[in-house]
């Protein structure tokens, strides 16, 4: 019988050895090593790294023992996110929490308004969660407004003060939280924190995942030739040209048409405005679809704009900031949202089908959010691939005999022509 406790040596088709003594009944270890078994994922040193460091954590849970969070960060498409997934559905503890950051704020905000005027009430809050979950995994953790800014030090001391762990993902690295951002220099404990609490560990590389999917079926189309293509889609999923309007978070919102699982937009009437995260959570809460169409360039020509605390935010009006000059890109606004509207609909599994005015490469020329929208680029190419489509219930079968099969390149550069995107 093997001990507990063993190096542990991996042979497939290649040969390498873990760097620290792991347990060989971690669930986690086991699912990893059955991934690079079955070519889901590659041998990727620093990947494998990351797995280490996440396994300890997983260990620690289990014998119920206190053990510093992680912080994972790197560029797009490195498996961030899915080391996180794989560890958190690994976790055989009943206490446990996943969601994206935003949600996370988002149910800060929510619990702030209810307890308002009670002394202390992130630790209170911190209190709740932590009778609710040991270990706390954000997904894309992201600063840029001045309210969840000012809130992270205070509810990441609190979760610590109960003892909850926190595992989170980030493209950011922690020192470049918040860059150029209003108020900055009052963030910086806040970053200090973060390093205190957390185990930092960059999951650089080449490699991004999200391009090796070898077959796409596209649902983002350049309207100059693929206009017939997205309407074809509309008509699949019955969708027909009926405006109206609706309420989203209590506010009206013009829309194109809908079905019962799906709902069309113009881009500018849902990223343009006072809109905010609180008003994707909702669509997403509703629909499987989204339609997006007259989607523009964003991004490019820089220029200087006065900014105050966000009017979208308007769960947040407890902080009062003043308004600054920042430097932003053309649309900077409408991206950011567009940024979130992703976001929400990816984490979530579910699919956006867009007619644009550029391609996906050539959608954001620049500015504020540049780095953010490599990730929004990243995951509206993975929502083309066949194998994120599969998952969702009712697509695969409605559409694998309607498009042809395309690579990663064709789909970020080119929408598929009528030709090419209708089969026969």
């Amino acid at each position: 019988m093997l001990s507990l406790l063993s190096r542990l040596i991996i042979t497939l088709n290649f040969k390498f050895e873990l760097t620290l003594i792991l347990p060989m009944n971690s669930v986690l270890l086991q699912c990893y090593q059955a991934k690079l078994a079955e070519q889901s994922l590659v041998h990727d040193p620093i990947q494998q790294q990351a797995v280490e460091q996440l396994v300890l954590r997983e260990q620690a849970l289990l014998r119920n023992e206190l053990y510093q969070g992680l912080y994972l960060h790197g560029e797009v498409g490195r498996g961030k996110t899915l080391l996180m997934d794989m560890f958190y559905d690994a976790l055989s503890i009943k206490h446990k929490l996943r969601l994206h950051f935003h949600h996370f704020m988002h149910l800060i905000h929510q619990r702030l308004k209810a307890i308002q005027g009670q002394v202390n009430p992130l630790d209170s809050i911190a209190s709740d969660l932590a009778n609710q979950a040991r270990v706390i995994c954000f997904d894309e953790f992201f600063v840029n407004d001045i309210a969840d800014a000012m809130l992270l030090g205070g509810i990441f001391n609190a979760l610590h003060r109960h003892q909850v762990m926190i595992i989170t993902t980030s493209n950011t690295a922690p020192d470049d939280l918040y860059l150029g951002g209003l108020g900055r220099d009052r963030f910086l404990p806040t970053i200090a924190l973060i390093k205190h609490h957390l185990c930092y560990f960059p999951l650089n590389g080449e490699l991004d995942y999200r391009t090796q999917f070898t077959r796409y079926r596209s649902v983002f189309f350049e309207s100059q030739d693929n206009q017939t293509s997205f309407t074809e889609h509309l008509a699949r999923h019955n969708v027909s040209h009926v405006p109206q309007q609706i309420n989203l978070c209590h506010r009206p919102l013009s829309i194109k048409g809908r079905s019962q699982r799906s709902i069309w937009f113009d881009f500018l009437m849902l990223c343009d405005g006072p809109r905010s995260q609180n008003d994707y959570i909702e669509l997403a809460d509703h629909y499987d679809y989204l339609f997006v169409s007259d989607v523009i360039q964003l991004g490019g020509k820089v220029e200087q704009h006065k900014s105050v605390k966000g009017i979208e935010d308007g769960d947040t009006n407890y902080l009062i900031t003043p308004a600054s000059d920042i430097e932003v890109g053309h649309l900077d606004d409408c991206a950011r949202r567009f940024i979130a509207l992703v976001d929400e609909f990816y984490d979530r599994h579910k699919l956006i089908i867009i007619e644009s005015h550029c391609s996906l490469t050539e959608l954001y020329q620049g500015g504020r959010v540049a780095k953010a929208f490599l990730r929004t680029q990243s995951r509206l190419l993975e929502m083309q691939s066949i194998d994120y489509q599969d998952k969702m219930i009712g697509y695969a079968q409605d559409s694998i005999s309607l498009f042809n099969v395309k690579t990663a390149s064709q789909v970020m550069t080119n929408g598929l022509d009528e030709s090419t995107a209708i089969g026969s």
